[in-house]
């Protein structure tokens, strides 16, 4: 498992201050409880097709952005994370903001995030990218054996 994609989303301080103290809280590294909210559990929240372009936006104001987070994603946690962004029809940023807000004030966060290890979030990520079926391909084979 290499995480070698490095993502760099801009936030607001107490979405950080949030996750740095749940991850406090409960024991694990910030990176974990980010994987966590950023995996969805099934493959429907998954945008199917073509990823196309990527969608700009308007930049955020000072106030939205005056903090930042930063951590690592396998090439396939990535994928995940672009194809539920583009489901919910939000940018890459704006689907981790929300998801990680989401995960760090669910009352279910300590069981959400303590049922998973890094490797177990690396698998479900390869999982749901195998169920979908690969771009353009009539017969619905697995994702994944496209991209061999």
């Amino acid at each position: 498992m290499f995480y070698d994609k490095y993502i760099r989303v801009h936030c607001n301080q107490s979405l950080r201050m949030g996750l740095i103290q749940s991850a406090r809280d409960l024991g694990v590294s910030r990176s974990h409880i980010i994987r966590r909210a950023l995996i969805p559990k099934e493959s429907e929240h998954l945008y199917q097709g073509d990823l196309g372009p990527v969608q700009v936006l308007p930049p955020l104001t000072p106030e939205q952005k005056n903090a930042t987070l930063s951590f690592l994603l396998t090439k396939e946690e990535l994928e995940v994370v672009d194809r539920a962004a583009f489901n919910a029809g939000l940018s890459r940023a704006q689907y981790i903001r929300h998801s990680i807000a989401e995960l760090i004030e669910s009352p279910d966060l300590e069981s959400e995030v303590m049922r998973a290890t890094d490797l177990d979030l690396q698998k479900m990520a390869s999982d749901l990218l195998t169920e979908i079926p690969a771009p353009g391909d009539q017969k619905n084979e697995p994702y994944k054996n496209a991209r061999a």
